[in-house]
């Protein structure tokens, strides 16, 4: 089920790049700068999907294909 997965298993699923690296991403490509500070406040690559507006999965998905 895509709600049960992590923002980073979704982003990395073969745990190939840093951490760093995936937030550096997530900053680029956040339109709306409350979605990223909310993550990074809380260092959450580890929130559920299903947490997220469809928005902020939309951008999780671009997010994954951008990396690859």
């Amino acid at each position: 089920c895509i709600e049960s997965n992590t923002i980073r298993s979704s982003i990395d699923p073969f745990s190939k790049y840093e951490e760093i690296e995936i937030w550096n991403l997530i900053s680029i490509l956040s339109a709306e700068e409350g979605f990223y500070e909310k993550l990074r406040s809380s260092n959450k690559l580890d929130t559920r999907l299903g947490e997220l507006s469809a928005g902020e999965r939309q951008l999780i998905f671009l997010s994954g294909a951008l990396i690859r």
